[in-house]
């Protein structure tokens, strides 16, 4: 079967916004939908269904000499956003960051 789209975007907001006027489907993270979905404007089509991940890599010139700050930024995007993660720190309560040792 082949999908014809009659919208397609790369702009998270242009799809939040199609579908909310009912235009079709769209694939988003909750970051940009989550309001919605809890306020009942959107629902959730697929709850099994899951997208592949995306990888996120620090590059930076050299490992000798790697500035504390760049060392205590990649550890933080480790702990955050590394595969022990177990959901998107988006979704996480507003707790301050203790729910992870932050």
């Amino acid at each position: 079967m082949v999908v014809r789209p009659i919208l397609r975007a790369n702009n998270g907001d242009v799809l939040r916004s199609a579908a909310l006027d009912g235009v079709g489907v769209a694939l988003q993270p909750t970051f940009v939908v989550g309001e919605d979905l809890s306020t009942g404007k959107l629902f959730e089509l697929l709850p099994a269904f899951r997208s592949r991940s995306v990888g996120v890599y620090g590059v930076y010139p050299t490992r000798r000499h790697v500035p504390a700050k760049t060392r205590a930024l990649l550890k933080f995007l480790q702990s955050t956003l590394g595969e022990d993660s177990d959901s998107a720190p988006w979704d996480l309560p507003n707790d301050g960051g203790r729910a992870r040792g932050r």
